[in-house]
């Protein structure tokens, strides 16, 4: 959107959930009744959103002069792409912030997840339940999502927790956002 012009500023201004040095004040993701899979998948160029690129990574072939567009070569190689798949009859968060507008963005998404232009997570309906007394990072000391170890969230986390390098801040994909965090377990969420 900022390439195109049509947004300019920082999108993780819009988020309506509250926020502690970088910090969203938000638990990660819980499921239940969840069946998890695992799925690889071919992934590459993107026909309609790297259309506007094709003199990048269509060429003619050796023997031809029909333009192919080159997927076992170059930076629009071909690659696999290893995803979890998790079918849940909810997903539900715990978060500090502004419920309603919060509760708009996400039915807004319609679909959630990695996969969502294939036709994955889809968004049936959002409810919101408000509790101002529940606590969206930890519960009995044990963190409700990656929190870094020198954050000052991380205060009332016990020490003892399984620490290990975590990304805990969007971009969730960018290795500049990693740190030592203190992690999550199943066994927090039941």
């Amino acid at each position: 959107m900022r390439a195109l012009g049509t947004f300019a500023g920082n999108p993780l201004d819009a988020i309506p959930i509250s926020a502690i040095d970088g910090l969203f004040l938000a638990s990660s993701a819980t499921f239940s009744s969840a069946l998890e899979d695992r799925h690889i998948k071919t992934g590459g160029i993107r026909t309609m959103r790297d259309l506007a690129d094709a003199p990048q990574f269509i060429e003619p072939g050796r023997n031809s002069r029909i333009a192919k567009v080159q997927i076992t070569r170059g930076q629009f190689k071909g690659h696999l792409s290893r995803y979890r798949q998790i079918s849940a009859e909810t997903v539900s968060w715990t978060a500090s912030g502004d419920p309603d507008r919060t509760a708009s963005l996400i039915d807004n998404a319609r679909q959630i997840g990695a996969l969502r232009k294939d036709g994955y997570g889809v968004i049936a309906a959002v409810t919101v339940e408000t509790d101002p007394a529940i606590d969206p990072l930890s519960f009995k000391g044990r963190p409700l999502r990656p929190i870094p170890v020198d954050h000052p969230c991380a205060a009332d986390i016990d020490p003892a927790t399984p620490q290990a390098e975590d990304t805990w801040r969007p971009p969730y994909w960018s290795a500049e956002n990693r740190a030592r965090c203190y992690l999550p377990d199943r066994q927090t969420f039941n």
